[in-house]
């Protein structure tokens, strides 16, 4: 006993139904982690910009994807890429974006923005869908977007992306 996961519910202080099995999720280890923070937990209690393994990501996106704050080769680092998909009964080429993140995350929200200048940023949400989601091995899923439109890869097109994750209102990119 106790090696299981344990169940959270994702809402517990607004008073969403404990009935409706939406408002679950399990623990992000098995014997559950209350009160951690840290690979494992379940909500952010550190610094959000502080970057303690030195990798380039901060602790809060790196909670985020699920990955060790504290080893600097597990970093998952969002993949922008141009893909062959099907879409519609269609074969096309798209830009897509692959995001990594922890499911048993709670409290925090991401925005995904895109910028043609790197000194503009916008909201890119109306410009990706939603192509999969895949569960990795390690409890982690990847979310793959794809822009609303076909890719031609001609000039002018150059795109930047960038994930912007908060906790209670602290921001890590």
């Amino acid at each position: 006993t106790g090696e299981g996961y344990s169940l959270i519910r994702t809402e517990p202080i607004r008073g969403a139904d404990p009935a409706n099995p939406d408002n679950w999720i399990r623990s992000a280890q098995p014997g559950g982690t209350p009160g951690m923070s840290g690979t494992g937990s379940d909500r952010f209690l550190g610094t959000a910009n502080r970057d303690s393994d030195g990798d380039g990501l901060s602790d809060l996106l790196e909670f985020f994807a699920g990955s060790d704050a504290l080893n600097p080769n597990s970093a998952y680092r969002p993949q922008a890429a141009v893909k062959t998909l099907t879409v519609g009964g269609s074969e096309a080429s798209y830009l897509t974006l692959a995001v990594r993140r922890n499911p048993a995350a709670l409290g925090l929200t991401r925005v995904i923005e895109s910028s043609r200048d790197l000194r503009a940023w916008l909201s890119a949400e109306a410009d990706l869908a939603l192509q999969e989601s895949k569960e990795n091995s390690d409890g982690t899923v990847t979310d793959l977007y794809r822009g609303v439109l076909p890719w031609s890869g001609g000039s002018g097109e150059t795109r930047f992306f960038r994930l912007r994750v908060s906790n209670s209102g602290a921001a890590g990119q």
